[in-house]
């Protein structure tokens, strides 16, 4: 339920990737990128993790939890 989801047009989606959250170009098929970013309740980016790496996988379930604590 606290999932949100970005979308638009292509382009918008470019600048956001490229230039906001530099995470390069999203290609001509709108490729995902294998990072996640964590974003806390006030709209910061607190971190990237690459989702192939199964150690990164467990610093962000601690970090989430460690921002689930701030927000509250």
């Amino acid at each position: 339920a606290r999932w949100h989801f970005l979308t638009g047009p292509p382009a918008a989606l470019q600048t956001l990737s490229k230039d906001v959250f530099q995470l390069g170009d999203i290609g001509v098929k709108l490729d995902h990128s294998t990072r996640f970013l964590l974003i806390d309740h006030k709209g910061r980016l607190r971190g990237y993790y690459d989702t192939s790496d199964a150690t990164t996988i467990q610093q962000l379930t601690e970090d989430i939890a460690k921002l689930r604590k701030e927000a509250f």
